[in-house]
């Protein structure tokens, strides 16, 4: 990593010259479920709108927070999941939430139904 700003940003490097990466300190799979005095958090994996993601659920405040919904944006097919979006959201229209912070564009509630925006072109049978 010095290396590379060092051909780039060379009057940068001493910011970066004692960095180390953190490591990963706990991992959740499927599930991981917070108890927090009076808040209840349910963090769980789906993917979709991009591997990996994750999306946070509060069931008592029927609030749901995740990365794989778009309100009123554009988005990008070609880092998708198309076939497991679908399931995802459908997942997500099964709990009920009043608040919905979608991973971009504006938050809704179930005023909005939850779904992908339709692929440009018609999806390759081969990248299944």
């Amino acid at each position: 990593m010095v290396g590379k700003m060092s051909r780039f940003r060379p009057k940068d490097v001493h910011l970066i010259a004692d960095y180390q990466a953190r490591g990963l300190e706990f991992d959740f799979d499927p599930r991981l479920t917070l108890h927090l005095e009076n808040l209840t958090i349910e963090l769980f994996g789906m993917s979709g709108h991009a591997y990996a993601c994750a999306a946070v659920h509060m069931k008592k405040d029927q609030v749901l927070l995740t990365r794989n919904i778009f309100h009123g944006v554009m988005t990008w097919y070609l880092e998708a999941l198309p076939y497991e979006w679908p399931e995802t959201l459908d997942s997500f229209k099964q709990m009920d939430a009043e608040v919905v912070l979608p991973g971009h564009g504006i938050p809704g509630g179930p005023e909005w139904q939850i779904h992908p925006a339709p692929p440009s072109r018609p999806i390759n049978p081969v990248f299944r």
